[in-house]
C-alpha cells in the first residue's frame, strides 16, 4: 500500500492565506464620516478606509435641499443560516439627487435617530471606524 503524498500543512497554509486575504481586504473596506451643521445649512460625508486614511468628500448638500429619506433594510446571510439585519439611510435632494449613507445601523430606530440629529442638531458629526462598518452597529 502505497503512502498519500497529501501534505495536512498545506491545507493550513492554504487556510491562512484566505483568513489574510479576507483581512488585508476588510481593511480597504470604505467607511463615512457625517458632518452636518443646522446653523451652517449644510451637511459632508467623506469616505476613508484603514489603509488610506485620507477624506475623500463623497457628497454635500444643504439640509434644506432635503425632500424627503427612506430607510432600507438589509438583511445578510452569515455563517450556518445566522440572518443579520441592518439599516441603511438613503436623502432624496429637490435637485432629484439621491445621497446614500453607507453608516449602517443595527435598528430601524437608531438610523431615524442618525437621521433626525442630521438634519435637527445645531453641530452633529458622525465619526465612522472600521469595527463599526464591519459589524454594522452604529
Amino acid at each position: 500500500m502505497e503512502k498519500s503524498s497529501y501534505n495536512g500543512n498545506i491545507s493550513v497554509l492554504l487556510c491562512l492565506i484566505f483568513i489574510a486575504t479576507l483581512f488585508i481586504r476588510s481593511m480597504y473596506r470604505p467607511y463615512n464620516d457625517i458632518e452636518c451643521s443646522k446653523i451652517k445649512n449644510s451637511c459632508s460625508i467623506y469616505t476613508r478606509s484603514v489603509l488610506k486614511p485620507h477624506r475623500i468628500l463623497e457628497a454635500e448638500f444643504n439640509i434644506s435641499d432635503i425632500k424627503s429619506h427612506e430607510i432600507i433594510k438589509y438583511r445578510t446571510h452569515g455563517h450556518k443560516g445566522v440572518t443579520y439585519t441592518s439599516y441603511k439611510i438613503v436623502i432624496y435632494l429637490n435637485n432629484g439627487h439621491v445621497v446614500y449613507l453607507y453608516n449602517r445601523a443595527g435598528t430601524h430606530k437608531r438610523a431615524e435617530e442618525i437621521y433626525n440629529s442630521m438634519v435637527n442638531n445645531d453641530d452633529y458629526i458622525l465619526k465612522g471606524s472600521y469595527w463599526h462598518t464591519l459589524f454594522n452597529n452604529y
